[in-house]
């Protein structure tokens, strides 16, 4: 698998020192080139490296699915103190997770397989976008597991094929010209901006493996 890397330009001072002499003095800073190694899923250019690895490592995964469900969930303001206060909330109480494998008991997921990607509105509220692999989903069922706001669905019916729904999906991953992404987003560590279950990250172990 061939990804092209991704690098900044980065400043550093360069130090000189003169023929036949011991000492050595700082020079002016010069600009070099230098790789984004910080593998942050929100850094503009480590981004785009890692959606790249990440569409390689599950598409041909989602392809293989004989349904597909997208589902956007919003959050209620009212509900909340503030966007970050609700982001905290969610991700200690595992909720999105705990959605799936209600879905999952319900009977309406074919297999345990999901991917999540998380999003900001413009007003800094987050949401997410999660494709199952399922045919039909009640709403009802969904409503049971988030009570918190919103909730879409798109039918599988509306993507022309399975990898479509997984490019409209990733497409969110690495776009940063549109996309209002808060302060405390950048400022903290491992706020992760997509996911995936276990299952699919098993599949994909063995894809791997198998080649």
């Amino acid at each position: 698998m061939k990804v092209s890397q991704s690098f900044s330009l980065v400043q550093r001072e360069v130090t000189v020192t003169a023929p036949d002499s011991q000492e050595s003095k700082q020079g002016s800073a010069e600009l070099c080139v230098a790789p984004w190694k910080c593998k942050n899923q929100w850094c503009q250019g480590c981004s785009k490296h890692l959606m790249a690895v990440f569409r390689d490592q599950f598409r041909p995964i989602v392809n293989e699915w004989s349904f597909g469900q997208m589902i956007t969930l919003t959050v209620d303001p009212k509900q909340f103190d503030g966007p970050e206060q609700a982001f905290d909330f969610f991700r200690t109480d595992r909720t999105i997770a705990k959605l799936m494998q209600q879905l999952r008991r319900k009977g309406v997921l074919i297999g345990p397989e999901w991917i999540c990607v998380l999003e900001f509105q413009k007003n800094g509220w987050p949401h997410w976008h999660i494709l199952v692999h399922s045919k039909f989903i009640p709403v009802q069922l969904i409503r049971e597991g988030w009570r918190y706001g919103r909730i879409d669905i798109t039918k599988s019916c509306q993507f022309k094929t399975h990898g479509h729904a997984f490019n409209y999906l990733t497409k969110y991953i690495g776009k940063f010209e549109n996309s209002a992404v808060p302060g405390w987003v950048l400022r903290r560590a491992r706020v992760r901006r997509y996911s995936t279950s276990r299952g699919l990250k098993v599949q994909a172990t063995r894809a791997m493996v198998e080649e």
